[in-house]
């Protein structure tokens, strides 16, 4: 069963907002908004958890009873927010980035590496706004994986007292393409550090520094232990399938041998960089000069550079000299 929802805060935040509403109302909020309420129950729940003082003023700072309460509930940052705040809020708003930072989160990624690819994306935010998305709207430490999985399910799945057949037809297609979703396949990933990869590119962000060697070494690693597993198991078509696990690892094996570990990459470039080394002693000054080089440097004091250069090229040149025959 799963517990709490990934948007605690948020709805909490919902109901001392809209007191008046009811739970079914804040339910539908929330889900307008792409986020998991749960149900009418859950808020309910929630609701005896907020019960704010009376009177209640969330603006006025001055106000002390308000402002204990709204500390207490760690409410204070969505009546009175900073720009970091604001740009959290912001980016809720915006489907594609709303994507992107939920996808990544769940696939464990560091914040800085969210912003840059929100940037890249043409979205503004910072680390501490992505620190507000998570904690306000998306707090995945709220839940475990399998709870996870089940909200994401939920969230994708058609409504069964749809009444309007479009509607209905809508949600029949939406549900259908769900399975291709990012966000299900960074919860479904059993390997956190590769599904960043895959949730990327599902995403349509191709990654440019991925290292293709370290991800065949673990895609053989994975089909031996599957292969070990159906063997042991010994069940029904498991020798079918230890045998197409197997073809897995001979192939990833053999695509690993023509592509090389970045060891022995690094270790050919190497190779290049001696293989391409003068081997030979470098010329002394003296050969390079026939002596004609001097270890100082300023002329003597009295003497014309210009002068006593142009005497030396005279004595070098044939039939130089100040000598005359005759």
């Amino acid at each position: 069963m799963v517990r709490r929802s990934p948007a605690e805060l948020y709805l909490k935040y919902l109901i001392v907002r809209h007191e008046s509403s009811t739970d079914k109302q804040l339910v539908e909020i929330a889900r307008a908004q792409g986020l998991d309420p749960l149900g009418a129950y859950y808020i309910a729940r929630l609701r005896r958890t907020v019960v704010p003082p009376i009177p209640f003023y969330p603006e006025n700072r001055q106000h002390k009873a308000s402002f204990r309460f709204l500390l207490s509930k760690d409410l204070y940052q969505f009546y009175c927010p900073d720009r970091h705040m604001d740009t959290a809020v912001r980016l809720l708003g915006q489907p594609r980035a709303k994507e992107l930072i939920e996808t990544m989160l769940l696939s464990k990624t560091p914040i800085t590496w969210i912003v840059g690819a929100l940037t890249r994306e043409g979205f503004r935010a910072t680390n501490e706004s992505i620190k507000y998305f998570r904690k306000s709207f998306f707090d995945i430490d709220q839940v475990d994986d399998l709870e996870m999985r089940t909200l994401l399910r939920l969230r994708f799945q058609a409504s069964s007292t749809t009444t309007d057949p479009d509607l209905a037809r809508v949600e029949a297609a939406y549900e259908k393409e769900a399975w291709a979703d990012a966000r299900v396949a960074a919860a479904n990933a059993p390997i956190r550090s590769l599904s960043t990869v895959t949730s990327a590119i599902r995403l349509g962000m191709l990654p440019d520094n991925a290292n293709f060697a370290k991800v065949l070494t673990a895609a053989r690693y994975m089909a031996a232990l599957r292969s070990l597993e159906a063997a042991v198991r010994n069940g029904r078509d498991d020798h079918e399938r230890s045998q197409s696990y197997m073809s897995v690892t001979a192939t990833a094996n053999a695509v690993l041998e023509s592509v090389g570990s970045p060891e022995e990459d690094l270790q050919s470039k190497l190779l290049n960089i001696q293989l391409r080394t003068e081997e030979s002693e470098l010329p002394l000054l003296e050969e390079i000069t026939n002596g004609m080089h001097t270890e100082d440097i300023e002329a003597p004091r009295g003497t014309n550079v210009d002068t006593e250069f142009a005497r030396e090229q005279s004595d070098g040149e044939p039939g130089g000299g100040t000598e005359s025959t005759g």
